[in-house]
C-alpha cells in the first residue's frame, strides 16, 4: 500500500509543535557548536598542564620544572616534560628540553650550576636536547641518566624473554 503526503494525519497543533521544537534544537546547536568545537579543538591542541616539581639551579639563577602533560584527545596517555626558565618564571614560558611518556621515577638534579641531569628507569623519550641558551649568553647542559642501562622499548629483553613492556 502507498501513501501520499494527504493521506497522513497529524494531530492538531502537533506538526506546529515538531516544527518549533526542530527549529530550537538546530537554533540551540548551531549557538553551541562553536563554543564546542573551540574547547575541544584547544584541549587538543594544549591538553592540561601541571607544574609538578621545581629545581633551582646551584646558582639560583634557573629552574627546572617537571612538567605533567594530562592526555587529551590527540594524546591518549599522559606525558612528562621538563623545561628550563629563568628563576621562578611559569614553566608555560620556558623552554622544553625533555618530553617523553611512560615514564617510570623521574628525577631532575643540578649537579653544577650549568649542568641539569635527567634521571628515569625507563620512558619513551619523544624529544630530547642536550642543552638550552638565553639571549643574553647563558648556557646550560642537559643530560639524560637513565638508570636501567639494559631496558628498551624497541629490542627483545633476554631476560623477560619478549619485548619489554612499558610501566603501567
Amino acid at each position: 500500500m502507498k501513501l501520499n503526503r494527504s493521506q497522513l494525519t497529524v494531530a492538531p497543533g502537533l506538526e506546529t509543535g515538531l516544527r518549533r521544537l526542530a527549529f530550537l534544537s538546530v537554533f540551540v546547536m548551531g549557538v553551541l557548536s562553536p563554543s564546542l568545537a573551540t574547547i575541544l579543538w584547544s584541549d587538543a591542541l594544549s591538553p592540561p598542564q601541571h607544574e609538578v616539581a621545581r629545581i633551582t639551579a646551584p646558582d639560583k639563577n634557573h629552574d627546572a620544572v617537571v612538567v605533567q602533560v594530562q592526555a587529551s584527545l590527540l594524546s591518549p596517555e599522559p606525558s612528562w616534560q621538563v623545561c628550563m626558565v629563568t628563576r621562578q618564571t611559569p614553566a608555560a614560558r620556558g623552554k622544553v628540553v625533555f618530553s617523553a611518556t611512560g615514564v617510570s621515577d623521574l628525577t631532575v638534579t643540578w649537579p653544577e650550576s650549568r649542568l641539569v641531569q635527567i634521571v628515569f628507569d625507563r620512558a619513551r623519550v619523544n624529544y630530547f636536547t642536550n642543552a638550552s641558551s638565553w639571549s643574553d649568553g647563558d648556557a646550560i647542559e642537559v643530560r639524560m641518566a637513565p638508570t636501567n642501562k639494559d631496558f628498551s622499548y624497541l629490542f627483545a629483553s633476554a631476560k623477560a624473554g619478549g619485548l619489554a613492556q612499558p610501566p603501567k
